[in-house]
């Protein structure tokens, strides 16, 4: 449910952003190619989708998680991969517009859809889908996110090895100095399914939407 003052506010368009000289752009633009070919030429996928599942992750019952959405890294700028965001055209109820925004159209505080060429404010577009879902329907998401992002994206699955309240209590109780606590937020059980799988294995014919859904309950 979209709050109806949040509905009213006015949507700032690209006079309201600063703009680019005509070689900036070209910058902007070249840079995005040469990652492109960076990928392509490697069989890297160029986004990837993420779901964190909390400790009480079930197979064939609701388990909360945490989606997001991400540019895989390229050595261009040395740093690792970038969250992205989607257009909250939809949600609020301004459009039927949901396109990903991809990393380089955020700048200046402002993201630019290249589906519906609004502008947005960062704390305006939405970058995580938070529920409590069935597999089926967190494989539905994915199937989704992975058609927005043109199918090409590597699909990552993490969770904790142990329950951070557990281990919060064992530090309380024993007194380890915050040992337990720094291993159990930096170690993560991760299972990756790669986009050149998922083309493997629906080159056939074979439905997304099962393979989604079996690699979340494997």
């Amino acid at each position: 449910m979209v709050h109806p003052d949040r509905a009213n506010q006015r949507v700032r368009t690209l006079d309201d952003a600063p703009t680019l000289s005509d070689d900036q752009k070209e910058v902007v633009r070249a840079h995005h190619r040469r990652t492109d070919e960076l990928l392509a030429s490697e069989h890297r996928a160029k986004y990837k989708i993420e779901i964190f599942f909390t400790k009480k992750r079930r197979l064939h019952a609701p388990s909360p998680g945490l989606l997001s959405i991400w540019e895989s890294a390229t050595s261009f700028h040395g740093g690792g991969d970038v969250k992205i965001y989607w257009c909250p055209g939809l949600e609020r109820r301004q459009s039927d517009c949901e396109a990903v925004i991809p990393a380089h159209a955020n700048g200046y505080g402002f993201l630019h859809c290249p589906s519906c060429k609004c502008v947005w404010r960062g704390e305006d577009v939405l970058g995580e889908l938070l529920g409590n879902f069935p597999a089926r329907i967190w494989a539905e998401h994915l199937v989704r996110f992975f058609v927005r992002l043109g199918h090409n994206a590597d699909i990552y699955l993490k969770a904790p090895k142990d329950d951070l309240r557990e281990a919060t209590r064992l530090e309380q109780a024993r007194e380890l100095r915050g040992e337990r606590l720094q291993r159990v937020r930096r170690e993560r059980v991760l299972t990756i399914y790669p986009l050149k799988h998922i083309v493997q294995d629906t080159a056939n014919g074979g439905d997304l939407f099962r393979r989604f859904l079996g690699f979340l309950q494997s």
